[in-house]
């Protein structure tokens, strides 16, 4: 593991949910949840969480049932996919 290890859980859970939806453009709860390992409750505080403190754009489309983003807030979405995979990569996310 590298120095970067050292990021707090609840980061490395907004950068995999930012990545998930970033990559695939619309993305279910029922897979949010798997994929970050959170509850229903927790992924919804989560992305409370990141519209409110990141700016992010996150938008439920109710007859897709999917969120979205709409808006990168304070993050360049390319830069942040990238680093997400040298995270990955590194196997510190």
């Amino acid at each position: 593991m590298s120095d970067r290890s050292v990021l707090a859980p609840k980061v490395r859970h907004v950068f995999r949910l930012l990545a998930l939806v970033g990559r695939h453009g619309g993305v279910n709860r029922a897979m949010l949840c798997e994929e970050t390992g959170l509850s229903r409750a927790s992924l919804s505080r989560l992305i409370r969480t990141i519209r409110t403190l990141y700016g992010v754009r996150l938008v439920w489309d109710p007859r897709a049932e999917e969120y979205a983003i709409s808006d990168w807030g304070v993050f360049d979405g390319a830069q942040l996919l990238r680093h997400v995979r040298r995270l990955a990569k590194a196997g510190d996310l």
